[in-house]
């Protein structure tokens, strides 16, 4: 069975591969350098904090739950991480799949995707916490 890579130009796959480390930085390494920026600002606004913080808003835009002003911080920082690690396993997913396209759109919109959700999931949240 002829694999896709092997009909590859050297070209096609030095564009490939570039392709690849650009999705990982913009999907992986963005995310987590964010997700660890968002962290450690929270993280040094904790003391200033009220005890306990909103935690849940219901749909009228009224807190409705409430926890420990670190709960934020964890709770957050590990749903950045899940979406870093949901990019990642894109690309591990792609690598198992011999027939596969090499390449193709989704592979540039999900990690686009992924940073643009963790960013405005760390702005906002250090926007609803602003003392």
């Amino acid at each position: 069975m002829n694999d896709m890579h092997d009909a590859l130009t050297e070209e096609q796959s030095s564009e490939l591969k570039r392709a690849r480390r650009a999705a990982r930085f913009v999907g992986l390494f963005l995310p987590l350098l964010v997700a660890v920026s968002g962290a450690l600002i929270m993280a040094l606004w904790v003391p200033r904090l009220p005890n306990p913080t909103a935690t849940h808003w219901g749909m009228n835009g009224e807190p409705n739950g409430f926890g420990s002003p670190w709960f934020n911080v964890i709770g957050i920082f590990g749903i950045s991480l899940f979406l870093s690690a949901l990019s990642l396993l894109q690309s591990v997913q792609m690598l198992q799949k011999p027939g596969a396209a090499v390449w193709s759109a989704m592979n540039r919109l999900l990690p686009a995707i992924m940073l643009g959700a963790v960013v405005m999931i760390q702005v906002a949240i250090m926007l609803m916490m602003v003392p």
